[in-house]
Order: structure tokens, then C-alpha cells, then sequence
């Protein structure tokens, strides 16, 4: 079903090789170094151990690899910055949150437990037609199955990830990537995540400047790969398909949305200090913020267990959740091409600002009501 050929990779890494060289301007060079850097992953994860770019070499020459090192920093400075000015609203907003999420979450989890997300090949092929079929995408789908853009790999990025994205923003050439491909439930909702990625790239029509802001610092790039995936669980919970094997998997889906509010809310805490400084001192940590959670919270627990509280990793996540939640709602009433669907696009590569999610109607209070109505379709 997947591509496993290493070929189609091999000859657009070469071909981004050659491109890297008429590149002159500090965003074009980070943006080709991201995607050179990403497509050498993709090829290990792929099979190929061997291959490891030299960075004096994948991007021209060593001056051009240390203009990308530092114009990511330039980037990674203005995410810092732009994260302490609305660090105060983060808090606020995943403070009201997350109190919702953890009164409902017991009750998810004393659904029953599936270990085993196995289909049938013609279960798997009817429900992810099914679904696609509802919201539009069987001709993107298809388009990149008949073009061999999806491919199965051996290892994913990181341990538990099972799928990625690659895209390269100078041809408008995107590829995806699922870890160990199998007829499963679980499978379905990474296929159906990174193609949601593909479905957004496919609608970014900004310059290089604009899709640097958006990789780098935009907390929405992964709504809409959320949002596909929630609106797959929906769409099984509403038709009755396979019930046991998604309500485990919704389980589990909320149970990692779960630890991004945590997460997310932990660092909203910390001093400006210790994120400027990348803090990872638990003890601090945990002094720092004990006072926010209720007495005989896991918080000291989550900050030692935690490989990381990153904010670049768990803010995506996190809004990329609170506005799958709203944009799931409306592309349920109007469709993929909604007008709300419109004005996310339209703004979806802006460094975060409070002012989009009030004009949205996307508060915590009107969160809070969707997430209950979710979890109760759930449960039903």
C-alpha cells in the first residue's frame, strides 16, 4: 500500500542540493536547510542507517550552515519573546481548561481497553474511504498514493512517534511518512493526521518569509492534522464502526492531549528567567509552580517522568487541539470549506496573538462545552 522504494527520496535530495545553490537570501537558506536536514531523517527512518548530512557540505558550504544555525536562532528568539508577551494569557487559558479536561478524563478512562487496533484489510480500506469520503479528501488521498508520496518506514522520528510530514516550500512538494504500516485503527489515525498535514501545506499559498513564520513561529501547524484526526474518531463514534477500537484509541488520543495541558500550563508558570535560561532543573521547577495545582498532584512526578517541557513541542499540540476542537465542530455543520475554515487559513501563519482566538469565539468557557459533548459521544 505504502512506498518503500528509497529512490523517489534519493533523487529530490539531490535535486534540493542543487537548488540550496542559487539560494542567496537568509530565509530561503533556512527554510532548504530544514527541509535537506528533515529529508536525510526521512532516508534513515527509511532504512538507509548510513546516510548522515555533513554540514559543511548539505547546504553549500560551512558559511551557509552557520547563516542557517543563526538565522533559527534569530527565529527561536522571537518565539521566546513572543511566548513571555502572552505567557500571562496562556496560563489563564489553560488554567480554566484544564480543571474540564480532568474532571472528564476519570470517567474516559474506565472505558474498556483494547491492546490490539488490528483490521481487516477491508475494514481499514472501507472505514478510511468512508471518512475521507465525508469530508472531501479521497482525491488528495488517492493522488498521493497513485504518486508514491506516502511511504512506510522502519523507525519513526522519535521513539513514539509513528508518522512526519516533509515538505519542501520552493516546489510545493510534500511527502508523508507512516512507521511500520499495518492494517489498524491506530495506523488509520497517523495516515489520516499526516494527510491532514498535507491537506494544509496544499492550501498555503504564502512566500518563504511567510512559511518560516508558520513552521517556526505559529503555534496552529498542527490544527488541522489534529482536526482530521478528531473528525475520524467522530466519525466512527457517529456511525457505530468499530466502537471498542475507537473509544480505546480516544482514550488514549485524550490522554496525550492531556499531558500537552500540562505541559503547556507548567511552562506558562515558569519565570522569564528560567525560560530564557532553558531551565531543566526539576526541583526549580516544581518549587516554582506546586502552588498552582491542588495538594497531592502528580506535578512533581509529570516534571521528573517528562523528557522534555518544551515549548516549541508541546504549544503546537496544545492549541493545535483547542482549535481542531471548534474548527471540528464547524466543518461537521458547513464542510471543509467553511468560511471559519477560510479565516483560520488566513491567519494561521501569524505569531500567536490572544485577539484571534476572542474574535473566534474560541474561550475557554465555549471549549469546555465541546469537550463535554465529545466525551460524552464517547462514552455512549
Amino acid at each position: 500500500m505504502l512506498n518503500r522504494d528509497l529512490k523517489p527520496l534519493y533523487q529530490k535530495l539531490e535535486q534540493a542540493k542543487k537548488d540550496v545553490l542559487r539560494l542567496q537570501d537568509d530565509d530561503d537558506l533556512l527554510a532548504m536547510g530544514n527541509y535537506i536536514g528533515n529529508l536525510y531523517l526521512a532516508l534513515a527512518c527509511m532504512g538507509d542507517m548510513e546516510i548522515k548530512p555533513d554540514k559543511n557540505k548539505f547546504l553549500g558550504s560551512s558559511e551557509n550552515y552557520k547563516r542557517f544555525i543563526d538565522h533559527l536562532n534569530v527565529y527561536n528568539d522571537q518565539l521566546l519573546e513572543n511566548f513571555l508577551l502572552n505567557k500571562d494569557f496562556h496560563a489563564s487559558y489553560i488554567g480554566e481548561v484544564l480543571p474540564e479536561i480532568e474532571e472528564e478524563l476519570p470517567g474516559l478512562c474506565e472505558l474498556p481497553e483494547v491492546d490490539s487496533y488490528q483490521l481487516s484489510p477491508q475494514e481499514f480500506a472501507d472505514i478510511l474511504y468512508g471518512f475521507l469520503e465525508s469530508i472531501g479528501l479521497v482525491p488528495l488521498f488517492e493522488r498521493y498514493m497513485d504518486e508514491k508520496r506516502i511511504h512506510h518506514t522502519i523507525v519513526g522520528v522519535s521513539g513514539s512517534n509513528l508518522g512526519s510530514t516533509l515538505h519542501n516550500p520552493f516546489r510545493h512538494d510534500t511527502d508523508l511518512f507512516v512507521k511500520q504500516f499495518e492494517p489498524t485503527y491506530n495506523h488509520m489515525t497517523t495516515l489520516v493526521h499526516e494527510l491532514g498535514h498535507a491537506y494544509d501545506l496544499e492550501q498555503f499559498h504564502g512566500n518563504i518569509k511567510e512559511y518560516n513564520t508558520y513552521f517556526y513561529l505559529s503555534y496552529y501547524g498542527e490544527v488541522i492534522s489534529r482536526l482530521v484526526e478528531r473528525l475520524l474518531h467522530r466519525y466512527c463514534l457517529k456511525n457505530g464502526l468499530v466502537l471498542p477500537l475507537v473509544k480505546s484509541a480516544y482514550v488514549d488520543y485524550q490522554e496525550l492531549n492531556h499531558d500537552y495541558y500540562i505541559c503547556g500550563y507548567i511552562l506558562s508558570l515558569l519565570t522569564p528567567e528560567m525560560l530564557k535560561n532553558d531551565c531543566n532543573d526539576a526541583a526549580a521547577i516544581v518549587k516554582q509552580v506546586k502552588d498552582y495545582f491542588i495538594e497531592g498532584s502528580p506535578v512533581e512526578k509529570f516534571v521528573k517522568t517528562a523528557q522534555e517541557l518544551s515549548m516549541p513541542e508541546a504549544y503546537p499540540y496544545l492549541y493545535g487541539d483547542v482549535l481542531s476542537m471548534f474548527l471540528a465542530d464547524d466543518v461537521e455543520k458547513n464542510g471543509m470549506n467553511s468560511e471559519m475554515m477560510q479565516y483560520f487559513f488566513s491567519h494561521r501563519a501569524e505569531p500567536f496573538q490572544e485577539e484571534f482566538l476572542r474574535e473566534c469565539g474560541f474561550g475557554p468557557g465555549n471549549y469546555a462545552k465541546l469537550y463535554r459533548k465529545e466525551v460524552e459521544l464517547a462514552k455512549k
